[in-house]
C-alpha cells in the first residue's frame, strides 16, 4: 500500500512520531498539573500552620511562657494552671513537630516565623515535658516526642541551611 508516495513503513513511522509527539505533551500537561497541585498543598499547609500560630489563645499562651513564667525548677509543686499552661504550648509544638517530621507542613515559613520561638520554648518547657515523661503518674515516656525533635534536631538543621 502506497499513500501519495510513502510506503506501509513511511506510514507506520509517521504514525508512530506523531504518536510520541502526543504521548509527550500529555506527559508535559500532567506534570504540570502535578506540580500545581503540589503548590495548592503546601499553600494550603502553610495558611493551616499561620492560622493555627496565630490563634489568639496560643499567641498569648506562648508569651506568658516565654516573657512571664520562669522555666520551672520543681514541676511537681509548681501551680497547676502554669504547668497546663506550658502543657498547652508544649503539645501544640508536638504537633507542629509532627506534621513537620512527615513531611505535610513546609519547613521555611515555620522556621522563618517561629524558628527562634521554637528554641526558647523548648528551653522554657522541657522540664515539665520531662516531668510528665519520668515523674507524674501515668508516665508517658513518649510525651513530645516531635517537639522536641523539632527543637533539637530540626531548628539545627534549619540554622545551618
Amino acid at each position: 500500500m502506497v499513500v501519495h508516495g510513502w510506503g506501509v513503513h513511511e506510514v507506520a513511522a509517521f504514525a508512530a512520531i506523531v504518536r510520541d509527539i502526543f504521548l509527550l505533551v500529555g506527559f508535559a500537561f500532567a506534570g504540570n498539573q502535578l506540580l500545581g497541585a503540589a503548590r495548592s498543598r503546601t499553600l494550603n499547609a502553610t495558611a493551616m500552620l499561620l492560622d493555627e500560630l496565630a490563634r489568639t489563645d496560643l499567641r498569648m499562651a506562648r508569651h506568658s511562657v516565654l516573657y512571664d513564667l520562669e522555666k520551672p525548677n520543681d514541676v511537681a509543686t509548681m501551680n497547676k494552671k502554669d504547668r497546663d499552661l506550658i502543657a498547652f504550648i508544649a503539645s501544640t509544638y508536638d504537633r507542629i513537630g509532627y506534621l513537620i517530621k512527615q513531611d505535610l507542613l513546609p519547613s521555611k515559613p515555620l522556621f522563618g516565623l517561629h524558628g527562634e520561638d521554637i528554641g526558647l520554648l523548648w528551653e522554657k518547657t522541657s522540664p515539665v515535658v520531662k516531668y510528665y515523661r519520668e515523674e507524674a503518674e501515668p508516665r508517658r515516656p513518649n510525651y513530645c516526642n516531635d517537639f522536641k525533635w523539632l527543637a533539637t534536631v530540626w531548628l539545627p538543621q534549619m540554622q545551618k541551611r
